[in-house]
């Protein structure tokens, strides 16, 4: 065996420390031993994390497309809606009408027929009239707005306007807003949003009605409840003259404008409202669905319609739960009446004696 070897030579045949002889399997590192069955450290996988991973990232292809193609018909239906066309039948008459049917526990009838406006094609309208009606006999007309996400059906039944129909013998209308929505200037997505010519489409809706034998052209009223009144102020804020009276059932004035004619004002609300806040504000709703509006209250809303129309500066009150404000000496003669119901919701208020729809009725004169 050789002697003394200079520092840093080795034996021949022996290797450096931690080096493996030629064609030896390389020793597994601690994080290997680890992942070994049997080991004390040893954890199992996850059972899916990987399927989850790769399902995760090959959904993201697919939610950029997505997304890129609601971009594009957003573009494509607001570039189209600058050009919001109506047709109109040939020879003046009205727009065709369905079957007509007799509503249950009621004489009223009921129709269906469509306004074409481009480019949301066809939007359906209601047609409930009174039984019995004469030639020539003329009748009011109660054009009624939907609310937001809400359907024509759903605000005739809430607010039993069958009933009435038949009852006071006048004619309710209901038209459809454009994905069940209105754009009514501070609200609501989607019509908003797409920039849909409602106060257009209302005018349409009011021509053809005055087609049609029965309807008092002296005596039509627009109706809505929440994102309906809000349309059926932003409508009277450039076409009062072709109304007798507005109402809101709660909703507000999101316009910014005024009746550019005084005519007839009821506005009724709850004071619970977290929809449309009777004080005016922000809500979760009117975040997610008006784009953050801010709604103004609902008191001073009614007050600056009557300081518009000149009416009276103070309201004449009564009652407490369901408290009655009506401002009078407007100019026109009209009055502005707001509806405070303490503890109301955002739906058709009604309960403890009062009905909205009755109270609207009565304050219109149409109350038989």
């Amino acid at each position: 065996m050789p002697g003394n070897l200079p520092s840093g030579v080795l034996p021949p045949g022996e290797l450096p420390p931690g080096e493996l002889p030629p064609g030896a399997p390389s020793a597994p590192d601690q994080r290997d031993q680890r992942d070994q069955p049997g080991h004390p450290d040893h954890a199992p996988p996850r059972r899916g994390a990987g399927l989850r991973r790769r399902l995760a990232w090959g959904c993201l292809p697919v939610l950029a497309v997505l997304v890129v193609v609601v971009l594009i018909v957003v573009v494509v239906v607001k570039r189209n809606g600058d050009n919001q066309s109506i047709a109109v039948p040939s020879g003046g008459a009205p727009a065709p009408t369905g079957p007509v049917v007799t509503l249950p526990g009621s004489d009223a009838t009921a129709t269906v027929f469509s306004i074409v406006q481009q480019p949301w094609g066809p939007r359906a309208i209601g047609w409930v009239s009174p039984g019995g009606l004469q030639p020539g006999e003329k009748v009011p007309l109660v054009i009624l707005l939907h609310g937001l996400g809400a359907s024509p059906q759903f605000v005739l039944g809430t607010g039993s306007w069958a009933d009435a129909v038949s009852r006071h013998r006048i004619i309710v209308e209901t038209p459809s807003g454009v994905q069940n929505s209105w754009n009514a200037g501070g609200c609501c997505i989607p019509a908003r949003a797409l920039g849909v010519d409602d106060v257009s489409f209302i005018d349409a809706v009011i021509d053809d009605a005055l087609k049609r034998p029965n309807v008092d052209p002296a005596r039509i009223y627009l109706v809505g409840q929440s994102n309906g009144g809000m349309m059926a102020y932003r409508y009277a804020c450039s076409k009062a003259g072709r109304l007798a009276g507005v109402a809101s059932v709660t909703g507000t004035n999101v316009s910014g404008c005024q009746p550019n004619v005084p005519i007839a004002v009821f506005d009724a609300h709850g004071t619970a409202d977290d929809t449309v806040p009777y004080n005016g504000g922000t809500s979760l709703a009117g975040l997610l669905l008006a784009g953050g509006t801010t709604f103004p209250a609902v008191p001073r809303a009614a007050a600056a319609t009557a300081e518009a129309f000149g009416c009276g500066a103070t309201p004449a009150s009564e009652g407490t739960t369901v408290m009655t404000q009506t401002w009078t000496g407007c100019q026109r003669g009209v009055s502005v009446r707001l509806v405070t119901v303490t503890g109301g919701r955002h739906d058709w208020l009604s309960g403890n004696g009062f009905d909205t729809t009755g109270e609207l009725l009565g304050f219109f004169g149409l109350a038989s």
